[in-house]
């Protein structure tokens, strides 16, 4: 799932279909796209903003994919 950064204000922007088969990559789950959504800027894993919290307590802050630490919120547009 490619999107773009809107410049400077930490956000993804995504379309809905991008996320159709794509799963947490922490918990494993199917993205839901009516739950907050976080992206790595390093891998562009995503991943629900809840997996993040638990990253960002348990991991220090860092990816489980790639060990990045720059995330951003993902806003969904449609397709």
């Amino acid at each position: 799932a490619r999107g773009r950064a809107a410049a400077g204000n930490g956000v993804t922007l995504l379309r809905r279909g991008d996320l159709a088969g794509l799963r947490d990559a922490y918990s494993g789950e199917p993205l839901d796209p009516a739950r907050a959504l976080v992206r790595c800027g390093g891998c562009q894993s995503l991943y629900h903003a809840d997996s993040a919290a638990v990253l960002a307590r348990d991991n220090g802050g860092r990816c489980a994919a790639c060990g990045g630490t720059d995330f951003s919120a993902v806003k969904l547009i449609p397709d």
